[in-house]
């Protein structure tokens, strides 16, 4: 009987291997997953610049305006708040300037959420204060 490892070189690299054809299928399944992910991707891009030039053409609503103005107009606000609220009076930039890329602004996206907590609670107040007009009045 002949030895097996007889003819055997370790010395000569292996031959390339071949991907099982379970290997393929994945990788084929991971590349229509990529590109849908991209097409998905591509689709919000679109619908984010849509809505922010939306937002730039409308500009600011003026309820929002007036508390930009009352919440960096404080006496006790973060600097990069109050610096923001000078320019808008000194005519630098504007409210809808501001609004239309917070991110822009030192502390702008946390301004923004602070509007719009204010925003909030000005509403419930409001819906509360007309509930009770409604229950004072029998109605």
């Amino acid at each position: 009987m002949s030895d097996p490892f007889e003819f055997y070189d370790a010395s000569t690299a292996p031959g390339p291997q071949q991907p099982s054809a379970a290997d393929a299928l994945r990788g084929l399944n991971r590349s229509g997953a990529e590109a849908s992910l991209d097409r998905a991707l591509d689709d919000l891009n679109d619908v984010v610049e849509r809505a922010s030039a939306r937002d730039r053409a409308e500009g600011v609503a003026p309820e929002m305006a007036r508390l930009l103005d009352e919440i960096t107009g404080a006496d006790d606000v973060p600097a990069s708040w109050a610096s923001l609220n000078r320019r808008v009076q000194d005519g630098v930039t504007t409210w809808d300037s501001f609004w239309s890329d917070p991110s822009a602004e030192e502390d702008g996206m946390r301004l923004v959420l602070e509007v719009m907590g204010r925003s909030r609670q000005r509403l419930a107040q409001g819906l509360a204060a007309a509930r009770e007009g409604q229950a004072g009045t029998g109605a």
